[in-house]
């Protein structure tokens, strides 16, 4: 039987070459991040509309016949007690003789549940999808190591090293293809994820490229508060709590990425929004592409087979609609 070894350790390997964009076609992801921004706003002022009245904030005018709807205090008691509450996974098989593998993948999966502590992050992508249509799920693996975090990275010290997780995305960072039909999100040309990231880590990342060339602030006080408009935590009060975000979000050096999934030429992408290259930092195959694992021989034993790190590419990708995010939706 032949051994199979790998010949770097996982999260070791060398990261792929960043390739350079023509002008053409960074003018058109520029023209586009400024498309989805104007085509969302609308969009996150109703949200952040009825976040506020599901707080309590808002101020009652005696004239109007409209009533408040027992949906907001009730919403979290729902969330809480109904979804994903106490989650468990079961498997069966067709083939009798091996059943007892249904058990040990039961147990597997399960326990996967409970290490990546997933439920937290549905209850919350529930809550999303309640108020601003779409709830957002990203599903990845942790690279191993200190080194090879995955952005936004502040996030790493709750995923273990080496698992696959599922993290919650705030829908207020996520921006869709103008042109994508509601009932299918894999017809979306592309999806962006817009994240605030410590500038330290970023220049420390080596597969980022350029970034001797960002700025800290990411554009200055302006970009700041373009993403105090946006962002779900710009939802803090107008006192003490939301100059002490504002502040936070100066002092600490923080860098606004947008990283765009283009399923359409299988890409991972990863610009700085202000204050940066006009290159991505970032441009590669995308990492969820599918695709066979390559082997060599071990020049110390012939009968072995060594994993070399690279996948030959079968086309498609490893996840269904080639994007690593799942949306949460309610119907009618």
């Amino acid at each position: 039987m032949t051994e199979i070894a790998a010949v770097k350790p996982q999260g070791q390997a060398t990261p792929p070459r960043n390739k350079t964009l023509s002008e053409k076609r960074i003018g058109f992801w520029d023209k586009t991040f400024n498309t989805v921004e104007d085509f969302t706003k609308s969009k996150h002022r109703d949200w952040r509309r009825l976040l506020n009245a599901y707080k309590l904030d808002f101020e009652v005018d005696v004239k109007s016949p409209d009533k408040i709807s027992r949906f907001y205090p009730l919403a979290r008691q729902i969330i809480a007690s109904v979804s994903y509450n106490y989650p468990r996974l079961f498997f069966t098989v067709e083939d009798n003789a091996k059943a007892f593998q249904s058990e040990i993948l039961e147990r597997v999966v399960n326990a996967a549940l409970e290490i990546t502590n997933v439920k937290k992050h549905v209850q919350q992508s529930t809550f999303d999808a309640l108020f601003c249509n779409l709830g957002w799920l990203k599903y990845g693996v942790n690279p191993p190591g200190d080194e090879d975090l995955v952005p936004p990275y502040v996030a790493n010290d709750a995923m273990q090293n080496g698992m696959v997780y599922a993290q919650r995305v705030s829908p207020f960072n996520m921006f869709i293809d103008p042109i994508t039909p509601p009932h299918d999100l894999a017809q979306a040309r592309f999806l962006i994820e817009r994240m605030v990231v410590p500038l330290e880590f970023v220049k420390k990342d080596r597969r980022f490229s350029h970034t001797e060339q960002i700025k800290a602030g990411s554009g200055g006080d302006g970009d700041v508060e373009d993403v105090l408009q946006n962002m779900e935590a710009e939802s803090h009060s107008e006192g003490e709590e939301r100059t002490a975000y504002e502040d936070s979000l100066r002092d600490g050096e923080f860098v606004v990425l947008y990283q765009v999934h283009n399923r359409i030429h299988k890409r991972l992408l990863t610009f700085v929004r202000h204050g940066g290259p006009k290159q991505p930092i970032q441009n590669i195959p995308h990492p969820f592409l599918a695709g066979d694992s390559t082997t060599a021989q071990d020049p110390l034993d012939p009968n072995k087979q060594l994993l070399t790190g690279e996948f030959k590419p079968t086309g498609g990708y490893l996840v269904e609609g080639g994007f690593p995010y799942h949306a949460i939706k309610f119907d009618l």
